[in-house]
């Protein structure tokens, strides 16, 4: 496995962070990839310490989410300060939209 620096995306906050008041916020980043990626997604909240969650869904062409034929999944979740490291797979053999949803707490 390679060493090389992940990919990197900013986080936008997610419908349900900004209607209700909880002690975990909800965040989102849209990618395009296939095959094992890693991605480092930039939230300001998170810290070596924070407790993240991350599920993936693809993504159809309007930007909905849907559950297609690609298997997709995430297979490591790593906070940093203000980051976190995010190494999945989408089984396909061409680049897919997909989104991360990610909880933080």
């Amino acid at each position: 496995m390679s060493s090389a620096e992940p990919e990197t995306v900013k986080a936008e906050p997610s419908v349900a962070q900004k209607e209700a008041v909880t002690e975990a916020s909800g965040w989102y980043a849209d990618i395009t990839t296939h095959g094992v990626f890693r991605w480092r997604v930039f939230i300001s909240a998170i810290t070596p310490g924070s407790v993240v969650m991350v599920s993936i869904t693809e993504l159809s062409s309007s930007g909905a989410p849907f559950i297609g034929d690609a298997v997709m999944r995430i297979d490591n979740v790593s906070p940093g300060g203000g980051y976190v490291d995010v190494r999945g797979e989408i089984n396909w053999s061409s680049n897919l939209r997909a989104r991360l949803n990610i909880l933080v707490q």
